[in-house]
């Protein structure tokens, strides 16, 4: 669906009960053939089987970023991905695939048949992380002929047209339909189409297709409302039809209009556009969602506001399947990650408090901690500690259904090695604001949970928010979902304490929208502390790392205005 907005400058909140790709995306029952399979066998398509996804594939893999137990960076994660084992294969009828040959090991070609439209590599290779594979079909055509190829990939992919490069993707990204359209010059009869999917960690798939032309008119009102002329330009000339309306009634006129794009309403104007009137905000943001309606399905809450007024908030879907109870605006989440900038606040207002300083050093609160005279506050609120991140390890969601102490969590990061010297990286840590937690207890002489209610919620009002935990009973509280529109099922239930300070929190739009409010307008922390939450970190050496990241607060732009905010996710 295309997230047509249409408000500026407003505060958005959206709480899912489940992750809402996996609600796209679905889980592959996979079938893998021997490796003796001859030539592309059932991994050949046609040029005429438009709309139809490409469910069979020829899979050579999984091939490891790196060898070394610590989770490889982005600079090494983009130098794998640059770096290619083969460009084609050598592919003869009724013969079987030569091997691909990589560190003195064969990785032989498995036929593998999805029942979903999404290839899931998780399913296949048991959730593997840091990760590419291969993955090969044919497609004929009875006359040379120019065609888009609709992929989405879980994270980055590149694609050769019989050898040839003709795609190149670098990004972390769920898995979305017909998310990159790629220009394809084939020859008459067969075409080799080769793909390599890189995952980094999390969700890891593929899915592909020849667009028909209700697929092609839906890309083109997404390349509408997000502004992207050379994709208009190149779907117009592939045949998408300029008025046809997309699932939700909304031409690619409209969603121009709606994203304020005049550039793109001018040239879709000139290529046959018809203007007509727009619907209201409140249809087009309901539209997003009509596919939940009436459907089984786990759900979201939407809240949007401007200036402090609620402009739109409604629930859809479920929050709790089995009982059949509805997502309300009054649900409450698990936030998550979005419990960073409580954390951070309640760490900034120690320090107005003179209890602390975030040039403290780890070593000031917990003495033992290995290298914690090198590590300092700033450094743990910003992702730049180096410190490991304790989520990332293979134990951790075996032991993260059971109850533990803050003590012997912090016993348990204490004993993995630094991914990098302190400063000299950023990658986004859960160990650094758990500590952060363990800190403000230490410091305020109280649990964190009580310290955030003494100084926030309850000076706030808000009154549904607070520290989850194992045995809570939370009147309209949203469960986890996993799987997909055939089968969900309760997704892996954490036990809150594993979170702490990283993300235990929960919380209701309405509670969120509270925060929000005071945090922009000085009811929670000083103007001098909010500045220093908001300035983007710097590493050791001076220069800003990939990601824009403040207090607890990720800064972004959206169209040349600035954001803040965070995300958070849970199973």
């Amino acid at each position: 669906m295309t997230p047509y907005f249409p408000y500026k400058n407003c505060l958005r909140i959206v709480l899912g009960a489940s992750l809402l790709f996996l609600i796209e995306q679905g889980h592959v029952q996979a079938q893998a053939k021997p490796a003796s399979t001859t030539g592309y066998s059932k991994a050949s398509y046609k040029v005429s089987q438009t709309g139809t996804f490409f469910k069979t594939w020829l899979i050579a893999g999984p091939v490891a970023i790196s060898t070394d137990t610590i989770e490889p960076d982005n600079a090494a994660q983009e130098q794998a991905f640059k770096t290619d084992i083969i460009s084609g294969v050598n592919v003869v009828a009724g013969k079987p695939l030569p091997p691909v040959n990589i560190k003195e090991k064969n990785l032989t070609w498995q036929l593998i048949s999805s029942s979903q439209d999404i290839i899931d590599l998780d399913s296949i290779y048991k959730k593997k992380d840091y990760v590419y594979a291969y993955a090969l079909a044919e497609i004929n055509a009875p006359a040379a002929t120019n065609i888009l190829l609709a992929i989405g990939s879980d994270d980055g992919v590149k694609v050769w047209l019989n050898g040839k490069l003709v795609h190149d993707m670098w990004m972390p990204r769920g898995v979305v339909k017909d998310n990159d359209l790629v220009p394809l010059k084939l020859i008459k009869g067969s075409n080799q189409i080769l793909l390599k999917i890189q995952d980094g960690n999390g969700g890891w798939g593929f899915v592909a297709r020849i667009p028909d032309k209700a697929a092609l008119s839906t890309q083109l009102s997404i390349a509408a409302g997000n502004g992207n002329l050379d994709k208009i330009n190149m779907l117009l000339e592939a045949g998408a039809d300029v008025n046809a309306p997309d699932e939700n009634n909304i031409t690619p006129l409209m969603a121009a209009k709606v994203s304020g794009r005049d550039d793109v309403v001018k040239l879709l104007l000139k290529k046959g556009g018809q203007d007509k009137p727009v619907p209201s905000a409140e249809v087009l943001t309901d539209n997003l969602y009509k596919v939940l309606k009436g459907k089984i399905s786990p759900g979201i809450a939407i809240l949007v506001a401007k200036d402090g007024n609620i402009l739109y908030r409604k629930g859809f879907g479920y929050a709790d399947i089995k009982n059949r109870v509805q997502v309300t605006p009054d649900t409450k989440f698990r936030i998550g990650s979005v419990t960073k900038q409580f954390t951070a606040a309640a760490i900034l207002k120690l320090q107005e408090n003179n209890l602390l300083s975030v040039n403290d050093k780890l070593s000031k609160f917990i003495p033992d901690f290995p290298r914690g005279d090198e590590v300092t506050i700033h450094q743990l609120l910003t992702h730049i500690s180096g410190i490991h991140s304790y989520t990332g390890n293979d134990y951790f969601l075996d032991r993260v259904t059971s109850t533990i102490s803050p003590d012997s969590l912090v016993s348990l990061i204490k004993k993995d090695p630094y991914d990098f010297n302190p400063g000299e990286k950023m990658l986004y840590n859960n160990s650094g604001y758990f500590l952060l937690g363990y800190i403000i207890s230490k410091v305020s002489g109280k649990p964190y949970a009580d310290y955030l209610k003494e100084t926030f919620f309850d000076p706030l009002g808000m009154k549904n928010t607070g520290i989850h935990y194992a045995g809570i009973k939370l009147e309209n509280e949203a469960k986890g979902y996993a799987g997909n529109s055939d089968n969900y099922k309760e997704a892996l239930n954490w036990n809150m304490s594993w979170a702490g300070g990283a993300g235990a929190i929960y919380s209701t739009l309405d509670d969120l929208l509270k925060w929000n409010l005071a945090l922009h307008s000085g009811k929670v922390l000083s103007q001098k502390s909010f500045e220093a939450a908001t300035t983007p970190a710097v590493l050791k050496n001076g220069t800003p790392p990939s990601m824009k990241y403040g207090y607890g607060l990720g800064l972004n732009e959206y169209r040349g205005q600035a954001t803040i905010g965070h995300s958070g996710g849970l199973h």
